[in-house]
């Protein structure tokens, strides 16, 4: 289904307004005296305009306080629909909205002409609090619903959030630093409390990478869009301070086996003991301080690979052990500790683990034949603190990585993620981050399409998942998705994120609105599929002021209209020229050398030919041949310039 018109009757700054949100339909649509009326539209946008399946786009612009992003938060809870009153009904939003042919209207607000609109095709259906809650469940089936889709993008914090689920994937940062607690894979449900080490903004830094490392992993073509891409990607294995996962669990007398899994934990304790404080690194001591601070160790390959395997399973059994599957211990010695991986035929073991555990193990000694290894050295301090939690953090982070190409073992790298997941029902106990340090406008531009490309997961496992329902089509809306990009990155904006999302989503209908301050994505798009927000009365509106084409406009030309500025010279730099320009058409005559050496400084500074000369013009008219120091000085550059020009001649 596609967004076609909205009608807000009362919602902030917005009061009896409709907006035309699709212009590659052959209908606009007017609310007038209680009627909904449909004409003709004369001129659209032709179709397949943008991509195959982007079936319209929408930017809407306005100077800041016009209202946009109360029309944006509006859209937001008007498009994302519950199916058990999950919605906060504590909005009550008076306006309607027509999709399609559906029309979802405020029980307040009445319609008169119902029955010409019926003969059109269309149905109207009345809502309590917000268009698609559940009082239209009797007058629509939630199926229908359920082939539409809707992603909300915004890169700012704004602290608006817009908490709602189902067919709403909010990757707008406020919502993400909010909700990636509960998005991690590296939690139990419900296990962040007071003692926990997790917080929010840890949680979105860990799914942010994640998101990324994802996107690079998974998405073939990057390269069209991204040209930064890295060439190696760290993987590294969590410890407890990351991973809720892996903190001992000590069971309920309420659990099922208790006793058994309390046992295989203590037992599971004292291996990590001996893989963290029995080695013995002696043969690789390097260096040992006199004052016996610390001690340095020089460790070869060969033993970072054992340390690896073992952290590694040391983690696997632990999640193992907390979603309650009992193991025999000698399972995990076998794959823990290599020296004892005596046969295991006799054990009584699930065929199932073992065979994923068999797998994984390939995969893993497969990806450390390919890992690039260096140099490594252990630095073990003599204090007081000195303890097995310390000593366990250290070695994790000293041994726990590894570093491969990514191009060559992208197959490998999914291959062995995948087995760990069904292993262990879908956990993680690896991190992935690409070696290589983003600029921030770098990491801004990643983030932006690593959240789309999540968000398709997001609504592909609701799909697969909850009622077996394909999305059909699909409303993105991307609120100044340009924000904090360069210039050159904004004029190229639009044309990648579109093409990406149409790669992305090519099996669905597109219809992307989207909100602008650049001028650069606004030459991107025809006037006809701009919105132009107009709030001089206090009310938003649309503008009636008629408009230059903005397809392929110059930039220069769309920052001097009025909906982004008055003026597109710097404020600091207009108020220099304005003191000047009072100087020199003044009738005060009594000037120092200071003023003077100023607004000649001014002047030769001015980049604008046109001002500049003008201003040179009236300097030269009020004070003649009396700033004979002034024309010198001009005289000296200009010499200046001759000579590096004849020096770059001869050379």
């Amino acid at each position: 289904m596609e967004l076609r018109y909205v009608w807000i009757q009362d919602y902030k700054n917005i009061k009896n307004t409709g907006f035309n949100i699709s212009n590659q339909t052959n209908e606009v649509f007017e609310f007038i005296d209680n009627n909904l009326i449909i004409n003709v539209k004369f001129k659209s946008t032709p179709k397949d305009f943008y991509k195959k399946n982007i079936t319209s786009v929408t930017a809407i612009v306005g100077k800041n306080g016009s209202g946009k992003t109360n029309f944006t938060e509006f859209i937001n809870y008007g498009l994302a629909h519950v199916r058990n009153g999950g919605l906060s009904t504590y909005l009550s939003l008076k306006g309607f909205l027509v999709l399609d042919k559906l029309i979802f209207i405020q029980d307040e607000i009445l319609i008169k002409n119902i029955d010409e609109l019926s003969n059109l095709g269309y149905k109207v259906l009345r809502f309590k609090n917000v268009p698609l809650d559940e009082s239209v469940g009797h007058q629509i089936r939630w199926h229908e619903m359920e082939k539409n889709k809707y992603i909300y993008y915004n890169p700012t914090f704004d602290f608006r959030a817009v908490n709602v689920r189902d067919n709403l994937v909010n990757i707008s940062t406020t919502n993400l630093v909010y909700y990636d607690l509960y998005n991690s894979r590296k939690l139990f449900p419900y296990a962040v409390d007071e003692k926990s080490k997790i917080n929010p903004l840890m949680a979105h830094q860990a799914m942010e990478d994640f998101r990324l490392s994802n996107l690079l992993l998974n998405f073939r073509n990057l390269e069209e869009y991204i040209d930064f891409l890295p060439e190696d990607i760290i993987i590294m294995i969590d410890n407890e301070q990351d991973n809720y996962l892996l903190r001992n669990q000590y069971f309920d007398e309420k659990a099922e086996n208790y006793k058994e899994l309390n046992k295989l934990q203590r037992e599971l304790n004292w291996l990590k003991s001996y893989v963290h404080n029995d080695f013995n690194f002696a043969p690789y001591l390097i260096e040992d301080r006199e004052d016996h601070s610390y001690k340095l160790f020089k460790i070869p390959v060969n033993i970072q690979k054992i340390f690896f395997r073992q952290l590694f399973y040391l983690n696997t059994f632990q999640v193992l052990l907390n979603n309650e599957t009992l193991f025999p211990i000698e399972l995990a010695r076998y794959f823990i500790i290599s020296k004892e991986r005596q046969s295991i035929s006799e054990l009584k073991v699930s065929k199932k683990i073992f065979d994923n555990l068999l797998r994984i193990d390939n995969y893993i000694s497969e990806l450390m034949e390919k890992s690039k290894w260096d140099i490594t050295y252990l630095k073990q301090y003599k204090d007081t603190s000195y303890n097995f939690e310390n000593n366990h953090n250290e070695i994790s982070i000293t041994f726990g990585k590894i570093r491969v190409a990514l191009d060559k073992n992208r197959k490998l790298i999914n291959s062995c993620i995948g087995n760990i997941k069904k292993l262990l029902n879908g956990k993680d106990i690896l991190s992935y981050n690409p070696l290589k340090e983003f600029s921030s406008g770098q990491r801004q531009l990643l983030s932006l399409f690593a959240r789309f490309y999540w968000a398709k997961d997001e609504i592909t496992l609701s799909e697969i998942k909850e009622y077996g329902i394909l999305g059909e089509s699909i409303i993105i809306f991307i609120d100044e998705g340009e924000v904090a990009l360069h210039p050159e990155w904004q004029r190229e904006f639009f044309n990648k994120i579109s093409s990406f999302l149409s790669e992305l989503f090519s099996d669905k209908n597109i219809q992307i609105i989207l909100t602008t301050h650049s001028p650069f994505v606004l030459s991107d798009i025809p006037k006809n599929d701009i919105l132009f927000l107009n709030n001089s009365t206090g009310n938003l509106n649309i503008s009636n002021l008629e408009k230059e084409n903005t397809f392929g406009a110059n930039i220069y030309s769309l920052l001097s209209d009025s909906f982004f500025m008055d003026n597109t010279m710097g404020k600091f730099s207009e108020n220099k020229i304005k003191e000047i320009i009072k100087i020199l058409t003044s009738d005060h005559s009594h000037y120092n050398d200071k003023m003077l050496n100023e607004t000649q400084f001014i002047i030769d500074s001015i980049g604008e030919p046109i001002i500049k000369e003008q201003l040179e013009y009236l300097f030269n008219d009020k004070f003649g041949n009396n700033n004979e120091l002034s024309i010198l000085r001009k005289r000296i550059v200009e010499l200046e310039k001759q000579l590096n020009r004849d020096s770059n001649d001869t050379h």
